[in-house]
């Protein structure tokens, strides 16, 4: 027994020591990552316009230089974005140095194909590719916006504070004052009227205002407050210090209660009131992409129940004040969503747009937004749908990218 014990303690050792590896293995792992990204040329990042008739990408050269390509789709045409140019006038404007890279990150949107816009130090600007001029077209507000942190794992924001929404057709703007939701007439204060009475500091309606087209309907959400859990954390190395720091987040621990919101949808003409049916939306873990229907008769907004096992796309009428789910995905384990999740509210059509996982990969289908009915399915195979990149109305096409899983052998 003696015998066999200290020849499996040997071997042990050996086996040990041969997975530790030898300098020369620890230097071909520390120099493998220079050998990566030896693709160039390669067209990554498309972003197309709304009217879907120009995009921009992003090639990697082999000098190491990045480019960023504004295309014409129409006419064939391309432009090689000067960010140079950019980072000068920008630096100009600043009074600071600004180095962009390709403007990656920065919320770029494609306008037409000359123009992109993008944000930096909390400024919207406006970049004409063909006039190499940089315009500054409005400030970023700072409260109201729908993000949960510009940082580490969260921090607290407040959306029962933000700037006035005017209406589309500009006669009105809208605004929280005193946790509920007020109107006034453009450029008139003493035309002041309030919508809503039943708002509280526990109980307020959201800055996250929206009009219906039609400008005579509004939709904001209730939203019964929560607080968040403070954990506290030990820096111990701080860059500016030699003595460690406490830091806080804003991190909910299971069982923690969580902020709902209700949403409701506001008659300026009339007054009236319309809100979500609580049952429907109960115990949220989220609740999110609220949009206004296209005929102005109700909202769509998307339901996340905690645990993740049931994920709704929802409508509150705002004809009959009914609330109606029209996609449902529910799973007696967890519904992976997160990277993969799409829906586009088709304007023309009044269908929807929406990814999902049901048949066992991320695929599309087509439902009909005023019954709920499956039209049908988009995609089909064993590959996943990575990205929608643009969806085309009129010719009823859209272009995707997607994963195929080389071990079938599907062709690509």
């Amino acid at each position: 027994m003696k015998l066999t014990l200290t020849a499996v303690l040997v071997l042990l050792l050996q086996l040990t020591t041969m997975a530790q590896g030898t300098l020369d293995d620890y230097k071909r792992a520390k120099e493998i990552r220079s050998s990566f990204g030896k693709v160039y040329q390669v067209p990554q990042q498309i972003i197309w316009s709304e009217k879907g008739d120009s995009f921009s990408y992003r090639v990697t050269q082999k000098d190491g230089k990045r480019s960023l390509y504004l295309v014409d789709a129409l006419n064939k045409k391309k432009i090689d974005t000067d960010v140079a140019a950019i980072e000068k006038q920008l630096s100009d404007q600043l009074d600071k140095e600004v180095k962009l890279g390709v403007l990656w990150g920065r919320d770029l949107k494609v306008l037409t194909a000359n123009e992109v816009e993008f944000t930096e130090e909390k400024v919207v600007w406006k970049w004409n590719a063909q006039e190499n001029k940089l315009s500054k077209l409005r400030d970023v507000p700072t409260a109201g916006a729908d993000r949960r942190s510009d940082g580490y794992w969260g921090a607290r924001w407040d959306d029962s504070k933000g700037e006035s929404v005017d209406s589309p057709d500009k006669a009105y703007t809208a605004y929280i004052k005193n946790s509920n939701v007020y109107i006034s007439k453009k450029g008139d204060s003493k035309s002041e009227r309030q919508l809503t009475f039943d708002g509280s500091p526990g109980e307020y309606y959201s800055a996250r205002i929206q009009w219906s087209n039609d400008s005579k309907k509004l939709a904001a959400s209730k939203v019964r407050k929560a607080e968040i859990r403070q954990l506290t954390l030990l820096e111990s190395s701080p860059v500016d210090q030699l003595q460690p720091k406490l830091q806080t987040r804003d991190y909910n621990k299971p069982g923690d209660a969580l902020s709902q919101y209700y949403p409701t949808i506001i008659d300026v003409m009339d007054g009236r009131v319309i809100t979500v049916d609580p049952a429907q939306v109960a115990n949220q873990f989220s609740l999110s992409a609220l949009v206004w229907k296209a005929d102005n008769t109700g909202i769509t907004f998307e339901y996340n129940q905690r645990g993740h096992q049931r994920y709704d796309v929802l409508e509150l009428n705002a004809v009959d004040g009914k609330t109606k789910v029209i996609i449902s995905e529910r799973t007696a384990t967890f519904i992976d969503y997160s990277g993969k999740k799409y829906r586009n509210d088709l304007k023309k059509t009044d269908d929807i747009i929406w990814a999902s996982e049901r048949d066992g990969w991320n695929h599309l289908y087509l439902f009909d937004a005023r019954t709920g009915a499956l039209k049908h399915q988009i995609t089909r195979g064993n590959w996943v749908v990575r990205k929608v990149v643009n969806v085309n109305e009129d010719s009823k096409k859209l272009f995707l990218r997607r994963v195929v899983w080389i071990r079938d052998r599907i062709p690509i």
